[in-house]
Protein backbone atom coordinates (compact mmCIF):
# COMPACT_ATOMS: atom_id res chain seq x y z
CA UNK A 1 0.00 0.00 0.00
CA UNK A 2 1.70 3.24 -0.93
CA UNK A 3 2.10 6.02 2.15
CA UNK A 4 -0.39 8.53 2.52
CA UNK A 5 1.29 12.31 1.14
CA UNK A 6 0.38 12.65 4.76
CA UNK A 7 2.86 9.99 6.00
CA UNK A 8 5.33 10.92 3.39
CA UNK A 9 5.96 14.62 4.75
CA UNK A 10 6.28 13.08 8.18
CA UNK A 11 8.94 10.56 6.79
CA UNK A 12 10.64 12.78 4.64
CA UNK A 13 11.61 15.76 7.53
CA UNK A 14 12.11 12.53 10.11
CA UNK A 15 14.82 11.62 7.70
CA UNK A 16 16.02 15.54 7.65
CA UNK A 17 16.27 15.34 11.71
CA UNK A 18 18.26 11.95 11.32
CA UNK A 19 20.35 13.23 9.03
CA UNK A 20 20.94 16.32 11.65
CA UNK A 21 21.87 13.83 14.24
CA UNK A 22 24.30 12.19 12.71
CA UNK A 23 26.36 15.45 11.18
CA UNK A 24 25.86 16.77 15.33
CA UNK A 25 23.70 19.93 13.79
CA UNK A 26 21.31 21.32 16.40
CA UNK A 27 18.57 21.87 13.62
CA UNK A 28 15.42 19.62 13.76
CA UNK A 29 11.99 19.99 12.01
CA UNK A 30 9.00 20.58 14.25
CA UNK A 31 5.68 20.04 12.76
CA UNK A 32 3.01 22.81 12.71
CA UNK A 33 -0.92 21.74 11.76
CA UNK A 34 -3.06 25.23 11.33
CA UNK A 35 -6.91 24.61 11.84
CA UNK A 36 -9.35 27.18 10.42
CA UNK A 37 -13.12 26.70 11.47
CA UNK A 38 -14.71 28.94 8.25
CA UNK A 39 -18.29 28.39 8.62
CA UNK A 40 -20.93 26.78 10.47
CA UNK A 41 -23.90 25.70 8.91
CA UNK A 42 -27.60 23.83 9.74
CA UNK A 43 -28.73 21.23 6.85
CA UNK A 44 -32.16 21.17 8.15
CA UNK A 45 -32.61 24.83 7.42
CA UNK A 46 -32.19 25.67 3.66
CA UNK A 47 -32.03 29.45 4.48
CA UNK A 48 -28.81 29.05 6.49
CA UNK A 49 -29.17 28.96 10.26
CA UNK A 50 -30.33 31.71 12.71
CA UNK A 51 -27.51 33.69 14.13
CA UNK A 52 -25.73 31.82 17.12
CA UNK A 53 -22.61 31.86 19.51
CA UNK A 54 -20.15 28.88 18.68
CA UNK A 55 -17.09 27.63 19.89
CA UNK A 56 -14.93 24.20 19.49
CA UNK A 57 -12.99 22.53 21.04
CA UNK A 58 -10.54 20.42 19.47
CA UNK A 59 -7.38 17.93 19.08
CA UNK A 60 -4.96 15.97 17.31
CA UNK A 61 -5.76 12.35 17.81
CA UNK A 62 -3.27 9.51 17.32
CA UNK A 63 -4.22 6.47 16.00
CA UNK A 64 -6.01 3.59 18.42
CA UNK A 65 -7.11 6.57 20.69
CA UNK A 66 -10.53 6.68 22.03
CA UNK A 67 -10.57 9.56 24.06
CA UNK A 68 -13.56 11.31 24.00
CA UNK A 69 -13.44 15.21 23.48
CA UNK A 70 -15.62 17.31 25.70
CA UNK A 71 -15.75 19.96 28.68
CA UNK A 72 -15.94 16.70 31.36
CA UNK A 73 -12.91 14.92 29.62
CA UNK A 74 -11.29 17.41 28.13
CA UNK A 75 -6.75 16.60 27.88
CA UNK A 76 -4.19 18.69 27.96
CA UNK A 77 -3.24 18.75 24.44
CA UNK A 78 -6.91 20.06 23.13
CA UNK A 79 -7.58 23.84 22.42
CA UNK A 80 -10.38 25.16 22.87
CA UNK A 81 -11.64 28.62 20.86
CA UNK A 82 -12.96 32.45 21.63
CA UNK A 83 -16.95 32.02 21.60
CA UNK A 84 -17.77 33.97 18.21
CA UNK A 85 -21.48 34.88 16.80
CA UNK A 86 -21.91 33.25 13.76
CA UNK A 87 -24.23 35.34 11.15
CA UNK A 88 -26.40 33.75 8.73
CA UNK A 89 -25.03 32.09 5.37
CA UNK A 90 -26.65 31.19 2.57
CA UNK A 91 -25.80 29.01 -0.68
CA UNK A 92 -22.70 26.89 -1.07
CA UNK A 93 -20.10 29.44 -1.52
CA UNK A 94 -21.36 32.04 0.76
CA UNK A 95 -18.30 33.74 2.77
CA UNK A 96 -16.96 32.82 5.89
CA UNK A 97 -18.84 33.63 8.60
CA UNK A 98 -16.60 31.69 11.79
CA UNK A 99 -13.17 32.80 11.47
CA UNK A 100 -11.55 30.95 14.10
CA UNK A 101 -8.05 29.44 13.94
CA UNK A 102 -6.00 27.10 15.76
CA UNK A 103 -2.35 26.08 15.82
CA UNK A 104 -1.09 22.70 17.14
CA UNK A 105 2.80 21.93 17.28
CA UNK A 106 4.20 18.61 18.14
CA UNK A 107 8.15 17.63 17.55
CA UNK A 108 9.34 14.53 15.65
CA UNK A 109 10.76 11.54 18.10
CA UNK A 110 14.47 11.87 18.72
CA UNK A 111 16.38 8.39 18.22
CA UNK A 112 14.22 6.82 15.42
CA UNK A 113 14.56 5.94 11.75
CA UNK A 114 12.81 7.43 8.86
CA UNK A 115 10.05 4.94 9.25
CA UNK A 116 9.83 6.80 12.77
CA UNK A 117 10.57 3.67 14.63
CA UNK A 118 12.34 3.01 17.11
CA UNK A 119 14.97 0.32 18.33
CA UNK A 120 14.38 0.49 22.04
CA UNK A 121 11.08 -1.29 23.09
CA UNK A 122 10.63 0.84 26.29
CA UNK A 123 10.39 4.58 23.95
CA UNK A 124 8.48 2.46 21.28
CA UNK A 125 5.45 1.75 23.45
CA UNK A 126 5.42 5.25 24.69
CA UNK A 127 5.18 7.32 21.39
CA UNK A 128 2.58 5.68 19.10
CA UNK A 129 3.85 7.91 16.09
CA UNK A 130 2.12 10.83 14.84
CA UNK A 131 -1.15 12.20 15.34
CA UNK A 132 -3.51 11.20 12.47
CA UNK A 133 -6.48 12.75 13.05
CA UNK A 134 -7.69 15.87 14.30
CA UNK A 135 -10.61 15.43 16.89
CA UNK A 136 -13.28 18.51 16.90
CA UNK A 137 -16.46 19.32 18.74
CA UNK A 138 -18.46 22.29 18.16
CA UNK A 139 -20.85 23.72 21.26
CA UNK A 140 -23.67 26.76 21.01
CA UNK A 141 -23.07 29.08 24.01
CA UNK A 142 -25.89 29.16 26.19
CA UNK A 143 -26.28 31.33 29.32
CA UNK A 144 -27.44 28.56 31.82
CA UNK A 145 -25.66 25.87 29.97
CA UNK A 146 -23.56 24.90 26.27
CA UNK A 147 -24.75 23.09 24.24
CA UNK A 148 -22.64 20.75 21.89
CA UNK A 149 -23.80 20.56 18.03
CA UNK A 150 -21.93 17.35 17.37
CA UNK A 151 -18.20 16.35 16.87
CA UNK A 152 -16.24 14.88 14.05
CA UNK A 153 -12.59 12.94 13.15
CA UNK A 154 -11.12 14.32 10.75
CA UNK A 155 -8.22 12.18 8.70
CA UNK A 156 -5.02 13.95 7.99
CA UNK A 157 -4.02 11.39 5.04
CA UNK A 158 -4.60 13.49 2.70
CA UNK A 159 -2.56 16.59 4.51
CA UNK A 160 1.15 16.99 2.28
CA UNK A 161 3.84 19.48 3.48
CA UNK A 162 2.74 22.83 2.64
CA UNK A 163 -0.59 21.41 1.47
CA UNK A 164 -4.07 22.12 2.74
CA UNK A 165 -7.52 20.39 2.69
CA UNK A 166 -10.95 22.01 3.25
CA UNK A 167 -14.02 20.35 3.45
CA UNK A 168 -17.77 20.41 4.66
CA UNK A 169 -17.54 18.10 7.86
CA UNK A 170 -20.87 16.63 9.61
CA UNK A 171 -21.23 17.30 12.94
CA UNK A 172 -22.52 13.91 14.85
CA UNK A 173 -24.52 14.45 18.02
CA UNK A 174 -25.37 11.37 19.97
CA UNK A 175 -28.35 9.59 18.51
CA UNK A 176 -29.72 13.04 16.56
CA UNK A 177 -27.58 12.16 13.97
CA UNK A 178 -26.62 14.81 11.43
CA UNK A 179 -27.86 18.43 11.42
CA UNK A 180 -24.91 20.56 11.63
CA UNK A 181 -21.67 20.85 9.06
CA UNK A 182 -18.95 23.30 9.85
CA UNK A 183 -16.15 23.92 7.12
CA UNK A 184 -13.08 24.08 8.10
CA UNK A 185 -9.71 24.18 6.14
CA UNK A 186 -6.22 22.50 7.61
CA UNK A 187 -2.52 23.17 6.18
CA UNK A 188 0.30 21.22 7.52
CA UNK A 189 4.29 23.01 7.64
CA UNK A 190 7.10 22.07 9.03
CA UNK A 191 9.11 24.89 11.07
CA UNK A 192 12.98 24.55 11.48
CA UNK A 193 14.08 25.05 15.40
CA UNK A 194 17.30 24.92 16.69
CA UNK A 195 18.00 22.93 19.99
CA UNK A 196 18.58 24.34 23.29
CA UNK A 197 22.26 24.91 23.87
CA UNK A 198 21.93 23.03 27.36
CA UNK A 199 20.17 19.91 25.59
CA UNK A 200 21.86 17.10 24.33
CA UNK A 201 20.69 15.48 21.47
CA UNK A 202 19.99 11.65 21.56
CA UNK A 203 22.87 10.28 19.65
CA UNK A 204 22.53 6.97 17.43
CA UNK A 205 24.53 4.42 17.77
Amino acid sequence: MEPSPYDNSIRQHLYGNYVFRRLGLPQRFLALVQVELLDLKNVTSPSGASALTAYALLRLKRQGSTAPLNHRARSLDSASTRPIKISKSSGPHAPASWGSLVRFRFPLPEGVNCEGRCYDSDREALFKGPPTCLQISVYERKFMSDVELGGADVNLDALGSGGQIEEWVPLRAGKDGITWFARIRISLRFELLILDSDTDAIKDD
